[in-house]
């Protein structure tokens, strides 16, 4: 009502005028032209799509520029979610930090636990991606070449290959005997006790990652191996344990760690339950 009732007062003021109104009304937009320069030191992926929105406006038409703008928002969204970062933990002296092994110059000390972080969701367009990175970080349990409990016994080459299972686990001993070094109780030397997936920066999950993450439980327990979510937000927790209660869960990645390294017998009773 303002501009119907005020419009016509204007039509007597000359177009230069009325141009200097306007120009005098937008500075405040044109100031925005200088904001992508600090926006790409901040966020290049805000950049980007202010870029492309406003070039979008500019040269085709303001309601299409915005629907170009939306929607290479959402797919730069999606595309980002594709391109995710994990890690490969690693403990440090007394296990109550965990710090990557490729950014930090730490060691490894315990081999036998691999603890693996992803930095995403998991749903539909994740969990391939998910499972791919922690197969090439730890082990994967379908390769045929990792027997039960992916022990290695450092038997000789030129053993006799007929050799029966009781010789086997004869030669296992003699050789964990002569090995001066102390490992954890129930531990072998060079194999893989247990995974533990950091969950911190998982807050959702759809049906197919609950799907994949009792599989993957399944099928390293199947194995031999621990298998072990910690670090989880209360909605996964409770998506979990309804999917699936056998999940083993704990509350952080070092109560984790200490129950897998030391094989406690009833690990479940530091595990969170629901």
């Amino acid at each position: 009502m303002l501009f119907f009732v005020s419009g016509p007062l204007f039509e007597s003021l000359p177009i230069a005028a009325l141009c200097s109104v306007i120009v005098v009304a937008l500075i405040p937009l044109y100031r925005q032209v200088k904001d992508p320069k600090n926006y790409w030191t901040l966020n290049k992926q805000d950049t980007i799509i202010w870029t492309v929105t406003f070039l979008a406006v500019v040269l085709l038409d303001m309601a299409i520029g915005l629907l170009i703008g939306v929607a290479f928002s959402v797919v730069t969204i999606v595309a980002k979610d594709l391109v995710v970062s994990y890690y490969n933990l690693v403990a440090t002296q007394y296990h109550d930090i965990m710090l990557p092994e490729n950014l930090y110059n730490i060691p490894n000390n315990n081999k036998h636990i691999h603890i693996f972080k992803y930095e995403s969701n998991l749903y539909f367009l994740t969990v391939l991606d998910f499972k791919k990175k922690l197969f090439k970080t730890t082990i994967n349990p379908q390769t045929p070449t990792h027997g039960k409990g992916f022990a290695n016994t450092s038997l000789d080459e030129s053993e006799d290959l007929n050799e029966t299972k009781d010789q086997q686990y004869d030669s296992a001993n003699s050789t964990l005997e002569d090995d001066k070094e102390i490992v954890p109780a129930g531990i072998s030397t060079g194999s893989v006790a247990g995974i533990i997936v950091d969950c911190s920066c998982i807050s959702y999950i759809d049906v197919m990652g609950l799907k994949m993450i009792s599989q993957l439980s399944s099928d390293f327990r199947d194995n031999g191996i621990k298998f072990a979510l910690a670090n989880c937000c209360i909605s996964l927790i409770v998506k979990l344990k309804i999917y699936n209660p056998d999940i083993l869960i704990f509350p952080t990645i070092h109560d984790a760690f200490i129950a897998i390294e030391y094989e406690f017998e009833d690990e479940k009773a530091i595990c969170i339950h629901l």
